[in-house]
């Protein structure tokens, strides 16, 4: 919902057809999963999980990427982040590996906050990504250059 609306938004001072007809079709989708939500269940395991992923130049506007990254406490959804990257990648790898960052530091901070609040976790923190190179990329430092 963010994103559609962050993308309506920017042409808020001269509509065009397409935008209006993308606003309609937004609110009917809205409209049409209103009783659709995010349920929270007391966990069964206390593990942290992230799933990272980025999209490589698919931002026509400016040929920037788009990364995301999902957060779970068990099988409870705690956070999660959509945003267009600042630097333009001449690669795949880039964007991804920038979306690992993110969700790294993302997880560390939960970690550090439930460490706080005296909940422990049965299993270190994990971060999972679909992109095999950018987990190399993770594990042998030879390649950061």
């Amino acid at each position: 919902m963010a994103f559609t609306i962050n993308k309506l938004v920017k042409f808020m001072q001269r509509p065009t057809t397409n935008h209006l007809n993308s606003l309609k079709r937004f609110i009917r989708y809205l409209k049409g999963t209103i009783f659709h939500g995010i349920l929270l269940q007391k966990p069964a395991s206390s593990a942290l999980t992230a799933h990272s992923d980025a999209d490589w130049a698919r931002n026509k506007d400016d040929y920037s990427s788009t990364s995301a990254h999902l957060v779970y406490y068990g099988s409870s959804l705690i956070s999660w982040k959509s945003s267009n990257q600042q630097a333009i990648s001449r690669s795949s790898i880039e964007p991804e590996y920038r979306a690992l960052a993110n969700a790294a530091s993302e997880l560390s901070w939960i970690h550090s906050l439930l460490t706080e609040l005296d909940v422990n976790s049965s299993m270190p923190p994990l971060i999972l990504c679909d992109n095999l190179c950018a987990t190399y990329l993770t594990h042998n430092h030879v390649y950061h250059t």
